[in-house]
C-alpha cells in the first residue's frame, strides 16, 4: 500500500517547507499543506488559527514550534490527529496557533537575609528560558477580541498565553516581553491541550530587588515632681500598643510619666530591570554571527543568543562573541551590561542583523561606520541611542536600504561634529524627524542624506548651522516638499552662517517670488553655492 507515501509526495509538491525549532537543534526537511480556516468571518481565527495536512512520517509533535520557511512565520503545534486507512496512518491533520511574541521566563529564588540588624531583604530572579515563542491574546474561545484592543497588547487585566508544556512554566513565574514589560503567571492550565499550557497572566509589580526595613519601638519616660497634686501612671508599650495599668492620686506630691512610641515601618525599594540592547538575527541555515566589537571598546556584558544559550563577554576578541546557530531561524538577541564600541563598517555579518527593538546600554563609541552596509536593518526602537563620546557619525547608517523609519527624537547629538555620509543610500527611509537635534557643533554634512529618495521632510529648519562649512551633495537625490525646503532656506539665512558653503538641496524646489527666494539669494550673496530643483 502506498497511500501514505503518495500523500507525502503530494504535500511536498504543493505544500510549504518548514523547520521545527528546538533548543537541541532545528529539524529541517519537513513539509505541510495548510488551508484557510472555514471560520473566515472571525479575524483572529483567520490570521492566527491554521489547519494543515502533514505527512504520515513527520517528526512533528504537539508542543513544537514550527517555522514556515518562506514567510518565517512561526506556529505552535496545538493538536495532531492521525488519519487512518486500513489500520495504517496515511497523514496527520494538524492545528497550529501563530506565535506573536518572544518571551523570557524567570523564576524567583529564595529571599536572602543579608543583615540581621536592619533586615534588608533582596529578591533575585533566575532566567530559565530565553526568547521563547508563544501566543498572547484574550481567551480564544467564547468571544472575539475586545474591539478597542489589538492582539498582543496587554493591559492590567488577565490575558492568556499559549506555550509549550516543555518550557516548564509554573504559577508565580515572571514573563518578560521587553525591558520594561513584565507579567505574572496567575494560573497554569494543563488539561486543555496535551503538551501546551494555557497561562493566565496579569501585570507583575514585583521588584527585582526588595529592601525591607523594620524599626523597633522606643519608649522614653520622663518624671516630674509637684507639691500640690500627683498622679502615677504605669504604661507598657508593645508593637505600638500602649495600655494604662494603674493610676493613683495624692495631695502632697505627684509623678507623671510620658511615653513616646515610634511605630514600625516598612520601606520597599524597587530596582528597575537593567536596560537591554535587543535585535534580531536571521539565518538561512547553519550559520555564525559575530558581534562587531572594536579593539578600542569597553565590554562587560551578557548576551542571550535567542537559541537557549548565552555568553559573557569582557573583551573585543573574546571567542564567545562569535556564535554558531544550528539552523535557519529568527533569533532575538538580548545584551545586558556594558557595551561601548560597535562597528560593521560594511563587513562582518552585516546582512544577518534585522530589527533593533531596543538600544538599551549600547554606546557606539567613536569609530564611524557603525551600521554601514546592514542592508536588512530596520529599527523599531524608540528609546534613546547613547552617543556619549561620539563625535564622528560618518557612514553611520550608510546603505541601510531596508530602513524605513528611525526615531531619533530623543538622541543627544550635541557632541557630534561630523555627519558626513551618515544616511547615504537609505533609499527606503521615509520618516526621519531631526527637528530636535542640537547640531551647533557640526561642521560637516557632506552627502549626509544622499540617495534618501523616499524622504520628503526633515525638520532641518530648526537647526543651528552656525558651525557648518560643508554641505556638498547633502540632499542629492532627495525631493523635499516645497514647504519643507522653503522653511530650511528661510531659517538658515536668518542665522549667522558660515560663508562660502557648498549646499545641495537635491530636487527640492522653492517658492518664487517670496521669502524663500529672498533667503536663497541672500545665502548666495554670502558666497554659498546652492544646487536644487529650482523654482516651484
Amino acid at each position: 500500500m502506498t497511500i501514505g507515501p503518495d500523500i507525502r509526495e503530494a504535500i511536498i509538491e504543493v505544500g510549504s517547507a518548514i523547520t521545527i525549532l528546538r533548543s537541541a537543534g532545528n529539524v529541517t526537511g519537513e513539509y505541510l499543506k495548510y488551508k484557510l480556516n472555514a471560520q473566515v468571518t472571525k479575524p483572529f481565527i483567520q490570521e492566527f488559527f491554521l489547519e494543515a495536512d502533514i505527512p504520515y512520517d513527520t517528526g512533528i509533535v504537539v508542543g513544537d514550534v514550527v517555522q514556515i520557511n518562506v514567510t518565517t512565520t512561526r506556529y505552535l503545534v496545538m493538536n495532531l490527529i492521525a488519519e487512518m486507512f486500513e489500520n495504517e496512518v496515511i497523514k496527520y491533520a494538524g492545528v497550529f496557533y501563530k506565535c506573536n511574541v518572544l518571551v523570557d521566563l524567570k523564576r524567583p529564588t529564595e529571599d536572602d537575609w543579608d543583615d540581621t540588624q536592619t533586615y534588608h531583604r533582596q529578591t533575585t530572579w533566575t532566567t530559565y528560558g530565553g526568547a521563547i515563542n508563544a501566543l498572547i491574546t484574550t481567551p480564544l474561545y467564547g468571544h472575539d477580541l475586545v474591539t478597542d484592543e489589538e492582539l498582543g497588547m496587554l493591559g492590567l487585566e488577565r490575558h492568556e498565553m499559549y506555550i509549550a508544556t516543555s518550557e516548564g512554566v509554573e504559577q508565580l513565574d515572571r514573563v518578560r516581553l521587553s525591558a520594561h514589560e513584565y507579567y505574572r503567571v496567575e494560573t497554569v492550565k494543563k488539561r486543555r491541550y496535551s503538551a501546551v499550557d494555557v497561562l493566565e497572566i496579569g501585570e507583575d509589580t514585583r521588584s527585582a530587588t526588595t529592601t525591607t526595613t523594620t524599626s523597633s519601638t522606643t519608649t522614653t519616660t520622663t518624671t516630674t515632681t509637684s507639691t500640690t497634686t500627683s498622679s502615677t501612671s504605669s504604661t507598657s508599650s508593645t508593637a505600638s500598643t500602649t495600655s494604662s495599668t494603674s493610676s493613683t492620686a495624692s495631695t502632697t506630691s505627684s509623678t507623671s510619666s510620658t511615653t513616646t512610641t515610634t511605630s514600625s515601618s516598612t520601606t520597599t525599594t524597587t530596582s528597575p530591570p537593567p536596560p537591554t540592547f535587543r535585535f534580531e538575527v536571521k539565518t538561512a541555515g547553519a550559520d555564525t554571527f559575530q558581534l562587531p566589537l572594536k579593539a578600542s571598546g569597553t565590554y562587560d556584558f551578557n548576551v542571550d543568543w535567542g537559541d537557549g544559550s548565552d555568553s559573557d563577554i569582557t573583551a573585543y576578541n573574546d571567542a564567545a562573541a562569535n556564535h554558531s546557530y544550528s539552523g535557519a531561524g529568527t533569533f532575538d538577541v538580548v545584551i545586558t551590561g556594558t557595551i561601548t564600541g560597535w562597528r560593521f563598517l560594511n563587513g562582518g555579518d552585516k546582512t544577518l542583523i534585522y530589527d533593533i527593538s531596543e538600544w538599551g546600554p549600547l554606546n557606539l563609541g567613536n569609530n564611524k561606520g557603525y551600521f554601514y552596509g546592514c542592508t536588512n536593518l530596520t529599527v523599531s526602537a524608540t528609546d534613546p541611542l547613547d552617543l556619549t563620546g561620539t563625535t564622528d557619525f560618518e557612514h553611520a547608517f550608510r546603505n541601510c536600504s531596508s530602513l524605513t523609519t528611525l526615531d531619533v527624537s530623543s538622541w543627544d547629538v550635541s557632541s557630534v561634529t561630523d555627519f558626513g555620509i551618515a544616511f547615504y543610500g537609505c533609499s527606503s527611509l521615509t520618516t526621519l524627524d531631526v527637528s530636535s537635534w542640537d547640531v551647533s557643533s557640526v561642521t560637516d554634512f557632506n552627502h549626509a542624506f544622499y540617495g534618501c529618495s523616499s524622504l520628503t521632510t526633515s525638520g532641518a529648519d530648526n537647526w543651528d548651522i552656525s558651525s557648518v562649512t560643508d554641505m556638498t551633495n547633502m540632499f542629492s537625490g532627495v525631493t523635499l516638499t516645497t514647504v519643507s525646503y522653503d522653511a530650511i532656506l528661510i531659517a538658515w539665512e536668518a542665522q549667522v552662517e558660515q560663508p562660502n558653503v557648498i549646499f545641495h538641496g537635491g530636487n527640492s524646489k522653492y517658492t518664487d517670488p517670496g521669502a524663500a527666494k529672498d533667503a536663497r539669494d541672500a545665502l548666495e550673496a554670502n558666497g554659498w553655492t546652492i544646487t536644487d530643483g529650482g523654482q516651484a
